[in-house]
């Protein structure tokens, strides 16, 4: 038995509701069991009894066992002097408050069926702890559940821009475009686009923003690529001299060498072809932050990532290493990955900051209309009979996953809950 099983059993009243007597002989009606307190303090705040008819307002607090008040040094906490009723699963010993008055003690009567099936959902040793139970949960809540898990991991990466959009006073533009870049760099080169973002701004770019050449000159001079060839193309000489100008015009520091990995990444991921990439949208939508603001579509939204790399990039991946010939186009999972990263919780943070709830729910419905993600965590929820419909539901189980399933937290979880209680 623990305190956090013995929490729901009380928040959800599960327990045997008449004729409850206190152990000194009390007569107790639950009125109100309370409002669960999650910080320090008692566990139930403002709830509401009568003991022998009186009507009493206060706190309750819940253990495993009555000396747990003891062990846990209430008697001596003036915050549970407000107590008014000690709930616990067996009971040991009387307890008092710091004024030295007894506490009314209440044994919680409830049905063993619920905890059986509360151990056995903590005890499968199945990454997904209600694998092959889920059919036992409404469709409707757990659609709800996952809702509200996918706002709270908007949520989430909202205060991570957040934080970054303070360290930029304010200045959305320069914001997205550092978070955009350090999501180009899909995991394995986050940080050094990131820093390449950093060392080169917006408002630098957007002073060439209507010269393709001029743009990557200043992205690939400041990434440290370019000038490094014993044998260099035409097109790398072309960006060399424009950026070496460019770089005295603007006093830059590029970034150092060996940054960049292009080990394990994909051919098609290199650092290389995601910054002609990059270059291509921020000549052709800038600025970039407004036109997604003002866009009404994800097809819109689309439109302003759909570009392709240089023509130089149709044969290569690298400034010497040539490539099978076809053009290297951003692609439909790399923008994907860009909505779910970026685009969403950026709208969600605009919406949250100027109370325009259109923004929020538009982060959502942007989540819904793109693919689930795949990945080994989203095959395992599916085998446990749990499908990811859009990136909504499947960035909703991720959270599921690491923040309930992992943990170990399934009584808290709309779908535990509901495997427990059943009928």
């Amino acid at each position: 038995m623990n305190e956090k099983f013995l929490y729901f059993i009380w928040q959800s009243g599960l327990f045997k509701k008449e004729n409850i007597k206190a152990l000194t002989g009390e007569k107790i009606d639950i009125i109100r069991t309370g409002t669960r307190n999650d910080e320090s303090g008692p566990d139930f705040f403002n709830a509401l009894i009568k003991i022998n008819g009186i009507s009493l307002a206060g706190n309750v607090e819940i253990h495993v066992k009555s000396s747990d008040w003891i062990q846990h040094k209430h008697s001596n906490d003036p915050a549970y002097k407000n107590v008014i009723l000690h709930v616990v699963y067996e009971h040991d010993c009387p307890v008092e408050d710091s004024d030295g008055n007894t506490i009314p003690v209440v044994l919680l009567d409830f049905s063993k069926k619920l905890f059986t099936r509360y151990h056995e959902l903590i005890e499968n040793p199945h990454p997904i702890h209600c694998h092959g139970k889920t059919d036992k949960a409404e469709p409707f809540r757990i659609k709800t559940f996952l809702t509200s898990l996918t706002v709270e991991k908007l949520h989430q990466k909202a205060m991570i821009i957040a934080d970054m959009l303070k360290t930029n006073k304010n200045n959305w533009e320069e914001t997205f475009y550092q978070l955009l870049a350090r999501n180009f760099g899909f995991h394995v080169n986050s940080v050094p686009f990131e820093m390449l973002a950093r060392s080169l701004p917006l408002r630098i770019l957007s002073k060439h923003k209507n010269s393709l050449l001029q743009t990557e000159a200043l992205l690939y001079g400041q990434s440290g690529l370019i000038g490094k060839s014993e044998q260099p193309s035409e097109y790398e000489k072309q960006l060399l001299t424009e950026y070496q100008f460019l770089q005295n015009k603007y006093s830059l520091t590029p970034l150092k060498d060996g940054i960049w990995k292009f080990s394990p990444v994909r051919p098609h991921n290199f650092p290389t072809i995601r910054i002609s990439q990059m270059a291509a949208i921020l000549t052709r939508t800038f600025p970039l932050f407004a036109a997604v603001i003002n866009a009404r579509s994800t097809k819109e939204i689309e439109e302003f990532f759909n570009h392709s790399a240089s023509d130089f990039w149709d044969d290569h991946y690298s400034f010497v290493a040539s490539s099978k010939n076809y053009q290297k186009n951003f692609g439909k999972v790399s923008f994907n990955n860009l909505v779910m990263n970026t685009v969403a919780p950026f709208l969600f943070l605009y919406g949250h900051i100027k109370d325009e709830d259109s923004f929020t729910t538009r982060s959502v419905e942007l989540l819904e209309s793109i693919p689930p993600e795949q990945n080994s965590i989203i095959t395992t929820w599916k085998k446990s009979g749990m499908k990811a419909m859009d990136a909504s539901e499947s960035q909703a189980l991720l959270y599921l996953y690491k923040n309930f399933c992992q943990p170990h937290r399934c009584i808290e979880c709309t779908i535990g809950s509901m495997i427990v209680i059943q009928n």
